[in-house]
C-alpha cells in the first residue's frame, strides 16, 4: 500500500481532507486576513476548512473541518466532519509528535515525519505555518499559490513527485 493509501486508510485522511480544505469545494463568507492569537506564549489560532487530493490510483480526496494550534515547533491540529466528529488529533514538541484517530495511535519522530507518513509526500511544517501567516516560503517541489490569501485561501500543490498532491485550505473566522 503506498504511503498516501496508509494515510487515507487510517482515518487520518477523514480528518485532514491537511490541513484541512484546501480544496476549491470549500466556501466560506468571511475569512480572517490575519490568525487569532492569545496571550499565553503566543499561541496562534487558525480554524476553517481542509482539502486534499492525492493523485493515486484510484484517486483519494478528503476533506475536513480544522483547528491549527501553536507553532511548527510545538503546537497541534484537531481535524473533524463538517458534523463536529473527531477524525483525527496531531501533537509535536521538540520530542516528536502523535497522531491519534479513531483506530489507532501513533508516535513519530517529528512533525515532519509524521506529514510524510500520513502524506506520502509532505512540505514541511514550518512551511505550513509560513503559508498560513501569508508568507511566500519556498519549498523544493511545491508550488504555492497566495493570490487568494486576502480572501482567506491558499492552495498548495506537489508538481515534482509522484503521487501528486493538491492541498486547499479555506480560513474561517473564529
Amino acid at each position: 500500500m503506498t504511503a498516501a493509501g496508509r494515510w487515507l486508510g487510517s482515518g487520518w485522511a477523514l480528518c485532514i481532507a491537511v490541513f484541512c480544505t484546501l480544496l476549491p469545494t470549500a466556501c466560506t463568507t468571511a475569512p480572517p486576513l490575519k490568525a487569532a492569537t492569545s496571550d499565553a506564549a503566543a499561541q496562534t489560532v487558525w480554524q476553517g476548512r481542509i482539502g486534499i487530493k492525492v493523485a493515486s490510483n484510484p484517486p483519494q480526496a478528503f476533506s475536513a473541518q480544522f483547528e491549527l494550534r501553536g507553532t511548527s515547533r510545538q503546537g497541534s491540529m484537531a481535524l473533524s466532519s463538517p458534523l463536529g466528529i473527531s477524525l483525527a488529533q496531531m501533537r509535536w514538541d521538540a520530542g516528536g509528535a502523535s497522531l491519534r484517530t479513531p483506530q489507532e495511535s501513533t508516535q513519530f519522530a517529528s512533525a515532519d515525519a509524521m506529514l510524510q507518513h500520513s502524506l506520502g509526500a509532505a512540505p514541511p511544517l514550518s512551511a505550513l505555518f509560513a503559508w498560513a501567516s501569508g508568507q511566500d516560503a519556498a519549498v523544493p517541489g511545491w508550488d504555492l499559490d497566495l493570490k487568494d490569501f486576502a480572501a482567506g485561501r491558499i492552495q498548495v500543490r506537489q508538481s515534482q513527485a509522484a503521487p501528486g498532491v493538491d492541498i486547499n485550505i479555506v480560513f474561517e473566522t473564529r
